[in-house]
């Protein structure tokens, strides 16, 4: 979620610039960063643009349907179970 937030406000952005902003709000390792872009990337949540380097990564998904989807699996757990 974090990485979202990120480039959600400020979309697009290069790795180092997602590196620099998280490392100000969370004080991660540069490389546990760079591990949730690729993993974001994976997921298909943030793409980057093809033509460009360094890569400048982007959104994928909308804030919206990440809410959207965050709340319908609290509301599972909550009243589901596990």
């Amino acid at each position: 979620m974090a990485v979202m937030r990120v480039l959600w406000a400020h979309d697009p952005m290069t790795a180092n610039e997602v590196i620099d902003a998280l490392l100000e709000q969370t004080g991660w390792n540069h490389r546990t960063i760079r591990t949730l872009l690729g993993r974001s990337a994976k997921k298909q949540a943030i793409g980057h643009q093809e033509h460009e380097t360094p890569f400048r990564y982007l959104p994928l998904v909308s804030r919206e349907a990440v809410l959207r989807a965050e709340r319908t699996s609290f509301v599972k757990r909550v009243y589901s179970g596990p």
